[in-house]
């Protein structure tokens, strides 16, 4: 027979008990947030250290992002990347360090993203192409024929850049195809995306003549640029609006 229950229309009802239960080793009530007041100063210095542990934002991982899988998406994704990278400079380089120039370059197969910026006006022609990726080195021994095709890719100025190899993207891009071959793969330049920008005024920045051939298919490295009328090479685009995903 099963129990009886309370009658219809009673006025019988539940007790929910909401009143901390301050027991040792049962409940304990929670302690108010804030600086510790323990009487032992070591104690009280412990409590505050791990308060302040917890508090803190855990690092960013600049070297690291993951890839949408859309182009434009992910050009938009590595800017944001590059304006926090600036924010934040965590690897703690001058304002003279920095200018006039800051690449964030993504290798969208690993994940990983390296920064750079210039050498010092005073290295710009001091170049060691032992340090270059086969890739790279291939296109500076180009270089090296100040008649040939390198030299003539915008106005007679494009030497002022210094020597190429020595700008933030090129620098950048150098070391990610380093870890790739680190890897055991083979990189494609297609793998690469590229953003580049001035730090202080966090305004976009085409790759200049020797930077434009020297990263030669990576994503972004024709920002800026259009093909000249005559189809021989290309000239800078003036009508540019700073979208590296062009």
């Amino acid at each position: 027979m099963p129990p009886k229950g309370p009658k219809s229309g009673s006025k019988a009802k539940s007790t929910v008990i909401n009143k901390v239960i301050n027991v040792d080793g049962v409940f304990r009530k929670p302690e108010p947030r804030g600086r510790s007041n323990h009487p032992d100063p070591d104690v009280r210095n412990l409590d505050n250290k791990i308060d302040d542990i917890k508090r803190e934002d855990k690092p960013r991982d600049w070297g690291s992002m993951d890839s949408t899988g859309d182009k434009k998406k992910d050009h938009d994704k590595l800017k944001e990347r590059w304006n926090e990278y600036i924010d934040e400079n965590p690897e703690g380089w001058s304002n003279k360090k920095r200018q006039p120039c800051v690449s964030a370059v993504w290798d969208r197969e690993s994940g990983r993203v390296y920064y750079d910026h210039n050498v010092n006006k005073r290295d710009k022609w001091n170049m060691d192409p032992d340090d270059l990726d086969p890739i790279l080195r291939e296109r500076y021994n180009k270089s090296l024929d100040r008649d040939g095709d390198f030299w003539k890719l915008q106005p007679p100025d494009q030497d002022r850049h210094g020597a190429p190899g020595t700008h933030s993207e090129t620098r950048a891009l150098n070391r990610a195809l380093k870890d790739a071959r680190a890897d055991g793969r083979e990189p494609w330049m297609e793998d690469f995306m590229i953003h580049n920008g001035n730090p202080k005024t966090k305004d976009s920045m085409r790759s200049c003549g020797n930077c434009t051939q020297m990263c030669d298919g990576t994503h972004g490295s024709k920002a800026g640029w259009k093909t000249k009328s005559d189809g021989s090479g290309y000239e800078e685009d003036t009508s540019w609006n700073g979208d590296f995903s062009v």
